[in-house]
């Protein structure tokens, strides 16, 4: 693919998502996905397919939120296959607000997405979502 038709897929995928499309979300995700949460979270890990992405992490996230999600693009890059997009989400935890910025790498391939690498504020989610009180040690 494209750079341009891959950055297109990841902007779409996001989208959905603000627009509380999950069906078409999920349906540009490949069924081989590979999505890697970085840190030590709850949500933090290897999930590998889409029956692992949908249940053992976007699951989890969902069960720990209080609405919908709204995506807001900063910058994007790609080569190829390969996008790198900066972006800011907003949404309420079950603990408070949560407004994390991320960084994701994306491999798309025949306008699905079947690889995302996401960096991301851990101490956000484990306080807003999970409810665990974090102090300087």
């Amino acid at each position: 693919m494209s750079a341009d038709a891959s950055k297109q897929v990841v902007s779409d995928f996001y989208r959905l998502l603000s627009e509380g499309d999950s069906k078409g979300a999920v349906a540009l995700l490949s069924d081989d996905i590979v999505w890697v949460c970085e840190g030590t979270t709850p949500v933090s890990g290897r999930f590998s397919g889409l029956k692992s992405v949908l249940e053992d992490f976007f699951s989890v996230v969902n069960d720990h939120r209080e609405e919908g999600i709204t995506f807001n693009i900063l910058e994007m890059f790609g080569e190829g296959d390969s996008v790198v997009a900066l972006v800011e989400g907003f949404m309420t935890g079950k603990h408070g607000p949560y407004n994390n910025l991320y960084c994701q790498i994306y491999r798309v391939c025949d306008g699905k997405i079947y690889e995302s690498l996401e960096y991301l504020d851990t101490a956000l989610v484990e306080t807003a979502l999970f409810g665990k009180k974090i102090t300087a040690a």
